[in-house]
């Protein structure tokens, strides 16, 4: 690595002493010209670089009164470019000068010439950073069309370049899919809502004057639902795009000229930093910069395309910030993350899109590479996405299905490789594979609820017309002539941990999941063991899918143990850990039987292992220090599902607690379940919820517990009894029911949960007392049904049923 020396005049410094830049005495501050550089500002260098033979990264360090800032820019090569480094996204270094800035080039320096004018600090610089002359030098000259343009550029004419330029835009073919308007009046109140200046994300609410959207603030500072994802949603435009589609579905001009005046203002207020910002306030993270790209900008620029509310000044500055949105993904790091999938679909969009740039087969090229790279880390060998989140699972497969789509618009269709397709396919059946009776997937991890969408999933079984996993939902959402039900219906997705068993695949039917896998990275939960449940079609446990992303305690509580039907051993919830860099999932301990599932006609079961250890407190993302982790027992749970008829349906579940110590401790299983309304027996072990008109569900402690509570709506001294019905949505009464005992030594807790459709005013079941183990199940319409406790084997479920064979595990 070499030295630069770089300023206006050749050979200087920049220092205090000798050049433009200068400390100032506030602590903190570097001062330029007497401006300051504070948290929300930015330094402005401009550079131009000759005979690079490739991107060129340059070292930028900076001295202030408070420490030294810097960090590595990677500019494209040749040309003029300005180099835009807010405070925020500058890391703390010991290499700054003892005063001043520095520059140096990482790498040979051989032939290159870099020069740099005068920085200059903004507390709220002005987009785009690519300038009104610059546009011309990134245009493919070889495309058809551009021929007169390229004479104007020649002669120096740039305005009227500018105007042919706008006009071969608005003529050329557009092979842009519009999303489809399903619910007029619903896209013109919200469109209305944003003219008036009304923006709502997150289940926060601002009204900004005269519709001038502030786009950089963060107004849930200071609420009790504090969180950056304020200005990372307002920042993915959903709002515009509600906008264009309203113009498309009215051709009133008020709506072409709110976006042309949003867009504008975007881009003014929001120039792209030349560094990663990945940190709250940006609002070029990668993830949301790659959205505005994907969808919201082209379906708004196409939809007011032949506005005259777009000038020619209008669509030139629009097409300046596409190409900053393309330079920046491009040098976007590289990390296993849904963030990149977003940011390399956004980056590929532009390069179909935009052709006349001149770098658009590269950024599609990086774009294709790097998502293939990143699908064969992250997809799983069962086809999860490795945050082990349906809805995020399902997000990453809407977007590559619009990336291939965009391809084949193009005429680029080569461009996705047979690996991505692969991919493609192997999410979207596990996003069947785990799916509810209501063709929904349970809310596992964070995330939204997975929902089934006709018009996806008969996209995806055309593109994939080999999966019948695929051809049979998608005949099944349209409604048409049935087709055989895929076999088998119960299974264990082995990679990701999740068992799946059912009864059948009907929406009426039995649907249980028992998570035996991994935590899930950033998106994870501490929900080892956990267990959701459908009987009847009627979800009865339910995962919360994590709530929003911010500081209340709904978040805090969402991701532990305590709010999902698992066990707390000690009073403590799980404390499972992963290493962003090392094991992005959170990979189970070493020497940890994997879980196991068997199935048959008349039975399923599957069990499992948790033994990472407890903790009173778990960081949000699952990241924690493992010196504060405990392990005093661990934990094994098998769950029986009885699908005979004559029996069933029905679910056991042994919890088994193995003690690492001598000692005694305390375990409490949970059961969360999605009513307000239940019935309890007197001794406490059996409670049963009573909704009329709908199937019920009866949770009967048979044997271990001692100790039993249901609450609902609690909130001191802890959250007890609230599910959420979306990420966003305010929390709801539910139930938790509690069944704890002390003991010593290896302990059983035996479950049952049954079923009832019918009366559930009086008790639906009764269980006789135990006998060494042994139940008696007597119920209305059924034969009773006696349950024995055996030795646990890896083989079986640690149970047998009367009647009833329970297949061995392979």
């Amino acid at each position: 690595m070499r030295s630069l020396l770089l300023a206006a005049v050749a050979g200087a410094l920049w220092s205090a002493d000798t050049g433009p830049l200068r400390v100032m005495s506030d602590p903190g501050f570097l001062s330029v010209a007497g401006r300051s550089l504070a948290t929300d500002g930015a330094l402005c260098l401009p550079v131009e670089i000759h005979g690079a033979r490739g991107p060129v990264v340059l070292r930028v360090a900076v001295r202030t009164v408070s420490g030294g800032r810097g960090g590595r820019v990677t500019v494209s090569g040749d040309g003029r470019h300005l180099l835009h480094l807010p405070w925020r996204s500058l890391d703390p270094t010991d290499d700054a000068p003892e005063r001043g800035l520095t520059l140096h080039v990482d790498g040979s320096t051989a032939g290159l010439t870099v020069f740099a004018g005068a920085p200059w600090i903004s507390s709220q610089p002005q987009g785009p950073v690519l300038g009104e002359a610059d546009l011309f030098a990134h245009l493919e000259w070889r495309r058809p069309g551009l021929e007169a343009i390229r004479v104007q550029v020649a002669a120096g004419n740039f305005r009227e370049a500018g105007r042919l330029l706008a006009a071969h835009v608005r003529s050329r073919p557009r092979t842009w899919r519009f999303p489809p308007i399903t619910d007029r009046a619903a896209v013109l109140r919200h469109a209305d809502r944003i003219l008036a200046g009304d923006v709502r994300w997150i289940g926060l609410q601002r009204t900004f004057p005269k519709g001038e959207i502030d786009w950089l603030a963060n107004h849930s500072l200071g609420t009790p639902q504090e969180t950056h994802e304020w200005v990372w949603a307002l920042n993915r435009h959903a709002d515009l795009v509600a906008v264009a589609q309203a113009y498309r579905a009215t051709g009133d001009e008020r709506y072409a000229t709110a976006w042309v005046r949003l867009t504008r203002s975007w881009i003014l207020q929001a120039p792209p930093p030349s560094l990663p910002d990945e940190r709250p306030g940006s609002v070029w993270r990668t993830l949301d910069s790659g959205l505005r790209m994907t969808g919201a900008w082209f379906t708004g620029l196409y939809a007011v395309m032949d506005s005259p509310a777009l000038t020619d000044e209008d669509l030139l500055l629009v097409l300046r910030s596409l190409w900053d949105h393309g330079a920046f993904l491009a040098r976007a790091p590289y990390n296993p993350s849904n963030h990149v999938v977003f940011g390399m679909s956004g980056l590929y969009t532009i390069g179909a899109q935009m052709p006349e740039f001149r770098e658009a087969p590269t950024w599609r090229t990086h774009a294709g590479s790097t998502l293939e790279r990143l699908l064969t880390e992250g997809v799983l060998a069962d086809g999860a996405w490795y945050e082990l989140s349906p809805g995020y699972g399902q997000w990453v497969v809407d977007h590559l299905v619009a990336l291939w789509t965009n391809a084949e618009q193009a005429g680029e269709a080569r461009e996705i490789s047979l690996g991505m397709r692969e991919r493609l396919q192997a999410l979207a059946e596990w996003g069947v594979q785990i799916m509810a009776p209501d063709r929904t997937a349970p809310m596992l991890n964070d995330g939204v609820r997975l929902v089934h969408r006709p018009a996806t999933v008969t996209a995806l079984a055309e593109r994939f017309p080999d999966s019948d996993l695929l051809r049979w939902l998608a005949r099944d959402l349209q409604g048409g002539p049935a087709m055989e039900a895929p076999r088998p219906a119960s299974g264990l997705l082995a990679a990701s941990g999740y068992a799946v068993l059912r009864s059948d695949w009907s929406r009426t039917g039995t649907f249980l999941v028992l998570d035996g896998g991994p935590l899930g990275g950033w998106h994870g939960h501490q929900d080892a063991l956990n267990l959701v449940a459908w009987f009847h079609g009627r979800e009865f446990l339910f995962d919360n899918g994590g709530h929003k992303y911010d500081t209340s305690i709904w978040r805090r509580w969402a991701i532990t143990s305590a709010a999902h039907s698992t066990v707390l051993v000690d009073g403590l919830g799980q404390a499972r850990s992963w290493n962003e860099d090392q094991d992005p999932i959170g990979i189970l301990p070493p020497g940890l039987p994997p879980a196991r599932c068997a199935t048959s006609a008349q039975v399923d079961w599957a069990s499992a292992w948790y033994g990472s250890g407890y903790a009173a407190e778990v960081a949000d993302r699952g990241r924690r220090s493992d010196v504060l982790r405990a392990t005093p027992a661990m934990h094994h749970r098998a769950v029986v599902l009885v699908k005979d008829p004559a029996q069933g349906p029905l679910a056991l579940v042994v919890d088994t607690l193995v003690p690492g110590d001598g000692l005694p401790h305390r375990y409490e299983a949970r059961w969360q379940l999605k009513t307000r309304r239940w019935s309890t027996a007197e001794d406490g072990r059996l409670t049963w919820t009573t909704d009329a008109g709908l199937p019920n569900l009866a949770v009967a402690s048979l044997g271990g517990a001692t100790e039993f509570r249901a609450d609902s709506g609690v909130r001191d001294p802890e959250p007890l009894g609230w599910w959420y019905e979306h990420q966003n949505a305010v929390p709801t009464p539910a139930l938790t029911l509690r069944q704890a005992v002390t003991a010593s030594g290896t302990t059983r807790l035996l479950t049952a949960l049954v079923p009832f459709t019918g009366d559930p005013t009086a008790a639906p079941l009764a269980v006789s007392s135990p006998v060494a183990d042994v139940w008696t199940l007597r119920r209305a319409g059924h034969p009773d049904l006696t349950i024995r406790l055996t030795p646990p084997v890896a083989t079986g479920p640690g149970l047998t049923i009367d009647g009833l064979t329970i297949p061995a595990a392979p």
